[in-house]
């Protein structure tokens, strides 16, 4: 049965039915909801948090390790199901690193669309393609 629940912008109509989360809508805006988690000691998990390291930070540090432990890794050790969960997490973190640099994803499709881009600023505006193809050109030159 559908669901409807208010907005900001007024009542919305979930189909897929209650939808609705269990805090005030004001708590999206907190820094840490500690207390929606499932943890017997919340006040353990607010003090980490706030005072030694976010959970940003505790996934960043475990993201270094074991890109130390998968470099570390002989690749035929592992069977399929290994080889896919490495390479996907290698995708992800290639992605997180490209996201705190502000970067789209090392990905074939953002390569295509900035292939794409440059094919269009070709046609368009050709002072800054020719700009840009000596740059990429140079950069290329580098390696």
């Amino acid at each position: 049965m559908a669901a409807k629940t208010q907005s900001l912008f007024g009542p919305v109509t979930f189909p897929s039915g209650d939808v609705s989360q269990p805090w005030s809508w004001w708590y999206q805006f907190a820094p840490v909801t500690i207390n929606q988690m499932k943890t017997p000691r919340p006040d353990t998990e607010t003090h980490l948090v706030r005072n030694v390291a976010s959970y940003g930070r505790q996934l960043g540090r475990m993201q270094d390790v074991l890109a130390i432990l998968i470099d570390r890794l002989d690749p035929q050790s592992l069977d399929s199901n290994g080889k896919a969960a490495v390479n996907a997490y290698q995708e992800m973190s290639n992605e997180i690193a490209a996201a705190k640099l502000g970067l789209p994803a090392p990905t074939h499709a953002n390569a295509a669309a900035m292939v794409a881009t440059l094919k269009d600023w070709k046609e368009r505006e050709p002072a800054l393609f020719g700009q840009v193809r000596q740059d990429l050109l140079d950069a290329l030159k580098e390696s």
